[in-house]
């Protein structure tokens, strides 16, 4: 199980996908754009890096593994907050930060165990 580019690169844009709506929300003030921008962004990567994995013919357990620790995860607080958003609930800027502490918390742990499980099935193939 090698990280190669395309998972970085993933990683990476994902992180800038947030940092786009923090951006588009906050300062610019508009909720369904930075919504939009989440939703089709984080569909459309997740589209290309399923691609680029079955294109270079990858192991599609690392796939399914990422789907199951970090874009389930965040899909599910995605439409929480997409349902506090249009129902004008008015969060405190506490919790409006966990949440995106919670995702990017999501990617952290993600990665530590594509990382673990990396080097156990290493230290497997060399007993």
């Amino acid at each position: 199980m090698d990280i190669e580019v395309e998972d970085i690169v993933f990683l990476f844009s994902v992180l800038g996908l947030f940092a786009l709506f923090l951006y588009v929300k906050s300062f610019l003030g508009y909720q369904v754009p930075g919504m939009a921008i989440l939703w089709v962004g984080l569909t459309l990567l997740i589209i290309s890096h399923t691609y680029v994995y079955i294109k270079k013919k990858r192991d599609m357990k690392i796939e399914k593994m990422r789907y199951i620790f970090s874009i389930v995860p965040m899909y599910l607080i995605l439409i929480y907050l997409t349902y506090q958003e249009f129902s004008n609930y008015e969060r405190s800027e506490f919790e409006k930060m966990l949440f995106f502490i919670l995702i990017l918390l999501i990617l952290i742990v993600s990665g530590i165990a594509e990382f673990v499980l990396k080097k156990k099935k290493e230290l497997k193939s060399n007993l």
